[in-house]
């Protein structure tokens, strides 16, 4: 939902002229807007109201086995660039009179979001604008409703007209990108929830906007990077819009999206989701391989890690070890990294089973173990080799290894921050492919971060993961004790999310562990895909 304190009080931004300063000229009510057709008039009409066909849709019906197997996600994108005209002016796409007639947008909405809705799993739907300005700067993907979730299409529609009744600044760039990359993360976290159920997940995204992207590049950057999620594009066009250009583009990169327009559709609503949902079928086989929608199955397993041990891939472990100060002093008792005889720390139960978890992948079973979070000289050191070998053998090295480093003298750092190294890992994982170039074959590494809570400086950890995007790496930030990550998650939401990192907390249950592990190596297994595949 947009924040009123965080809107432009008028429109003063360069990219629009103050909103006070339309007139509304008798003379002028009959000019078109760009992305505007002159036979695309108002009504009062609902697009509940049209003419519903009895006809069966064969994809509708093809999509029904999809709802039965899986949990299928509804994301809902709207588009809110100066080239949809001020909402204040009655020649705009989202314009509302106080008669109640349903603007173009309400009646796209209207029209397909019940059909699409009834294969919803829990009714839920995301919903995210972009196009606007707030303090200067462009919002490409912002949360409407409370939480970004509304029920149903009554939500959309409630959050999308909450949103006309704000203030806000437009932007003259259309970018899709951000929100196709935000569906994205949104198609993999809620595949990673369904794995304790043993059921997959499936989502579609529909981005209701009045013309091509501007970004186009950038978008189709993005498109191509939904072929590692579970995920649907569908865009339709409001307003009698063209999308010939960007559809032969992504023709050309063999990129598989749907475009439709909403005023080719409105003699009957199940046309308009059937030629929207139409690519969904087969998009759905392809990214889960060899399953057929033309079948029921009572449970679907996901692709495992270990798989691509048998494709020729070879893995490498790394391991990092959070020293800090907020772990508490080793010597006391209610550190983290205390010891007590005949009873493991939380650190070590996290080695000795998180670490079990990856080592049984890794080629060699040697493991580079850094250490971060020290104070040498009164500064800090946030990587530094533990024991006197550059590589641990095995666990029970790493065991020792870590036993050893804990008990010496050395000044804890009052700052925590992982951009050292998981820059460190960066190199680790670079050197390691063109290794296993010379061998013809791939070489995949893990980074395991234990650490007792989120970084202090988050600017520096999120450059580091960019740096992380262009090597094969995964990063899996395991939290001791009772971490907290939800803040540097929400951070990362918008901009790299599930593509790099994960995150997870250690729980000494033996249920959490096999649903932890799951987790952690289902993301890596599919940042895998990402990078190679």
């Amino acid at each position: 939902m947009l924040n009123p304190k965080d809107m432009h009080p008028s429109h003063t931004s360069g990219a629009v002229d103050k909103r006070n300063d339309i007139v509304e000229e008798e003379s002028n009510k009959n000019d078109i807007l760009p992305g505007m057709k002159k036979d695309v008039q108002p009504t009062n009409k609902s697009a509940l109201t049209l003419e519903r066909t009895a006809a069966t849709s064969t994809v509708l019906e093809t999509l029904q086995p999809l709802s039965e197997v899986c949990h299928f996600n509804i994301c809902v994108a709207i588009d809110f660039t100066l080239s949809n005209g001020y909402p204040g002016d009655r020649r705009s796409l989202h314009f509302r009179d106080a008669s109640g007639q349903y603007n173009e947008y309400e009646r796209a909405i209207e029209a397909l979001c019940p059909i699409i809705s009834k294969y919803d799993t829990d009714n839920k739907v995301s919903v995210r604008g972009f196009g606007i300005e707030i303090n200067g700067e462009a919002k490409n993907c912002f949360r409407m409703g409370e939480e970004g979730e509304v029920f149903g299409v009554k939500g959309v529609l409630d959050s999308y007209r909450h949103v006309l009744n704000e203030t806000f600044a437009m932007t003259s760039c259309k970018d899709w990108s951000v929100v196709i990359g935000n569906a994205s993360k949104f198609a993999m976290k809620a595949q990673i929830d369904a794995i304790p159920s043993s059921e997959r997940s499936y989502t579609v995204l529909v981005i209701f906007s009045n013309g091509p992207p501007d970004e186009v590049s950038k978008t189709i950057s993005a498109l191509e990077k939904t072929k590692s999620s579970p995920l649907s594009v569908v865009v339709v066009g409001v307003g009698g819009t063209n999308f010939n250009e960007i559809i032969e583009m992504l023709e050309e990169r063999n990129i598989s999206s749907c475009f439709v327009n909403f005023c080719d559709h409105l003699d009957t609503m199940l046309s308009l989701a059937e030629a929207a949902l139409s690519k969904v079928p087969q998009q759905f086989e392809e990214y889960y391989k060899g399953f057929s929608l033309g079948y029921a199955i009572d449970k679907i397993t996901e692709p495992v890690f270990s798989n691509y041990l048998s494709r020729g891939y070879q893995f490498s472990l790394c391991l990092a070890i959070d020293f800090s100060a907020s772990n508490g002093n080793p010597r006391s008792q209610q550190s983290l990294h205390h010891f007590t005889d005949g009873k493991l720390n939380n650190y070590e139960k996290a080695i000795k089973e998180v670490c079990s978890m990856f080592i049984k992948y890794d080629s060699d079973n040697r493991v580079p173990v850094r250490g971060f979070g020290i104070d040498l000289d009164g500064s800090p050191n946030n990587c530094f080799q533990i024991g006197n070998k550059s590589e641990a053998d095995g666990i029970g090295d790493i065991l020792d290894t870590y036993r050893s480093a804990s008990q010496q003298t050395f000044d804890m750092s009052l700052s925590k921050d992982w951009s050292v190294v998981i820059l460190n890992a960066v190199d680790f994982a670079r050197k390691s492919q063109n290794d296993a170039n010379f061998s013809g074959v791939h070489n995949y590494t893990v980074l395991l971060i234990l650490s007792n809570g989120p970084v202090d400086n988050i600017d520096a950890t999120i450059d580091a993961l960019h740096e992380v995007a262009s090597v094969p790496l995964s990063v899996v930030v395991v939290g001791i004790g009772d971490s907290d990550f939800s803040e540097i998650t929400q951070v990362l939401e918008g901009d790299l999310g599930n593509d790099v990192i994960t995150f997870v907390n250690f729980h000494d249950d033996v249920q959490k562990l096999k649903e932890l592990e799951e987790v952690a190596l289902c993301n890596v297994a599919h940042q895998l895909e990402h990078y190679f595949i």
